[in-house]
């Protein structure tokens, strides 16, 4: 699941087209193209597969960074009550990860990864949204990637600007809203909800940790995508959302 946006990238990044009988091999990621001539063409994928292979590296480093991180630093064993009033054997704080000097980046290029191209925004619902916002729209900046990040207030302002969004959105926007961490998914969807009504378009939902397994099956009932960079079971635990 998590190769899916850099598969898609390298095997759908070429075609070959014919101009006047002769082969031309053309790069849409780099804007480049080649003559198929043996050592041109040959060149040109190795090139695009190292850079590919790189990156793909680079997902995995980062998987294994901020996995280690969850379990060292966010996840917690005991007797605790949920936000639903359940009991659980276990509770994640994930944002001592996701704020974290050592891990945020590696969270950032993860989520990032995932994001439709066509997005134009990230944020959710304040504040569990509010971290992985930020650091994925500065990151994806630096990487000349265009990304507005908001917020979703929880009540609706009264004074100022009022309404509920905060930050750099605009009707029209296609966004990705994210959270931290999701068992019942309420909060995502809510959010994602006062974006359309705003004048968005929803082309995702992303989460940094799942530990309730239901939110897929919910979201799609409204035909949006969920994705999680961790489920409950990658940390080794069971689903909670039931």
């Amino acid at each position: 699941t998590h190769l899916r946006p850099l598969l898609s990238e390298f095997f759908g990044g070429f075609r070959t087209v014919r101009k006047g009988g002769v082969g031309m091999e053309v790069n849409h990621a780099t804007k480049s193209s080649e003559w198929v001539s043996g050592l041109g063409v040959l060149s040109l994928n190795y090139t695009s597969w190292a850079n590919w292979r790189a990156r793909l590296e680079t997902m995995a480093s980062d998987r294994e960074i901020v996995k280690e991180h969850l379990l060292n630093h966010s996840v917690r064993r005991g007797d605790f009550t949920l936000k639903s009033g359940r009991r659980s054997s276990w509770f994640i704080d994930s944002k001592q990860t996701i704020c974290a000097p050592k891990s945020m980046l590696s969270v950032a290029r993860l989520v990032l990864a995932e994001i439709p191209a066509e997005a134009t925004a990230i944020g959710g619902l304040t504040m569990g949204a509010d971290g992985v916002s930020f650091i994925t729209a500065g990151v994806a900046a630096s990487e000349g990637r265009s990304l507005r990040a908001f917020s979703v207030r929880k009540e609706t302002k009264d004074h100022g600007a009022g309404g509920r969004i905060a930050g750099s959105l605009l009707p029209g926007d296609k966004v990705v809203i994210t959270e931290d961490t999701v068992t019942r998914g309420t909060s995502l969807m809510e959010a994602a909800y006062v974006a359309k009504e705003f004048g968005c378009e929803v082309v995702g939902l992303i989460a940094v940790v799942d530990r309730g397994g239901t939110v897929s099956a919910m979201a799609a009932q409204e035909g949006w995508t969920f994705r999680a960079l961790f489920s409950a079971p990658d940390l080794g635990f069971e689903y909670e959302g039931a």
